[in-house]
């Protein structure tokens, strides 16, 4: 196997990624990238980002059971999660890489879309300090 799917595998198995930024989750080795599956799947990827953002209904894309966060968003961007499987290949793994690249671009042109979760950070990952600080 690919030395991303080892480290892909290798987090999700754990779940120890459940801090880190979904780019980092889903790193592709470089000679993964050249394949034509890949390409192809990263067009289509980026079409479905796309189309979502029109809609105004972004998610980030993900795999992997342990992957995938108890609060089913993701921190970074306040996104909701999809989970596409736990099956690793590179028509799956150019989706991702496409669908959450085109997100990401998107939210450094024009910020955070309708549907992101991000305003509401604190009140979401840090309920016990928000409710004390209400007090």
């Amino acid at each position: 196997m690919r030395s991303s799917v080892i480290v892909v595998l290798s987090l999700a198995w754990t779940g120890g990624v459940r801090g880190q930024d979904m780019r980092d989750r889903m790193r592709v080795a470089d000679d993964e990238k050249g394949t034509w599956p890949y390409k192809d799947a990263y067009r289509k990827g980026r079409a479905e980002a796309d189309q979502q953002l029109k809609d105004q209904c972004a998610t980030i894309d993900t795999l992997g059971f342990g992957a995938w966060p108890a609060e089913r968003l993701d921190r970074g961007t306040g996104l909701p999660c999809y989970l596409l499987g736990c099956m690793m290949s590179d028509e799956i793994l150019g989706r991702i890489g496409g669908h959450n690249d085109r997100i990401r671009e998107y939210l450094k042109q024009q910020g955070y879309p309708k549907c992101s979760y991000k305003p509401w950070e604190k009140e979401l990952f840090g309920l016990k300090a928000y409710t004390e600080s209400r007090r």
